[in-house]
């Protein structure tokens, strides 16, 4: 059985990030540039040719595809293997950017403005107004000289209490 060392796991990927953002920034030289083109097809037309370069790079990663590429990325030329998000069944084109609108509505507009939305209204349950007036009337106590809890919150007075007759047997806990 083969032990992971996460150190080292970790420690690669950090590299893998810190050479993208070089790389994508501007740098002169990326750390560690490696590109993959795998197909699964066996048809050499749905393949797509990118000119990679390894070594230092003078630009961003930049691609080049061939026109029918192009074409087959924006959905204008149909495909066997194209499966439909649910939105159009006729256009894969028209299909994408309904698919692409929706997400964003949904989404960014959705969850990030609802969100913000909600988290700025105001305070329906008064949790904060409790909060303030309770923080006022403990300062109004201290400037008067009073005991910040009053022992006689209800006058003594006011209150019937059963007398010894009455109550009996029953246990009393305090």
């Amino acid at each position: 059985m083969v032990s992971l060392d996460w150190s080292l796991i970790i420690m690669a990927s950090l590299w893998r990030v810190s050479s993208n953002l070089l790389s994508r920034l501007g740098g002169k030289q990326a750390l560690a540039t490696s590109i993959r083109c795998v197909s699964t097809s066996t048809d050499k037309k749905d393949i797509i040719d990118a000119n990679v370069t390894t070594g230092p790079i003078q630009e961003p990663h930049r691609v080049t595809l061939s026109p029918e590429a192009k074409q087959k990325l924006r959905g204008e030329v149909k495909t066997d293997q194209w499966q439909s998000f649910g939105w159009s069944i006729e256009s894969e084109a028209e299909d994408r950017r309904l698919m692409h609108y929706v997400f964003f509505c949904t989404v960014s507009c959705g969850i990030v403005l609802g969100s913000l939305i909600w988290a700025y209204l105001p305070d329906a349950r008064g949790l904060d107004w409790a909060h303030r007036e309770a923080y006022l009337q403990l300062h109004l106590r201290e400037s008067e000289g009073r005991p910040l809890l009053d022992p006689n919150l209800i006058d003594p007075a006011l209150i019937e209490l059963p007398s010894d007759e009455e109550l009996g047997d029953t246990k009393i806990i305090i």
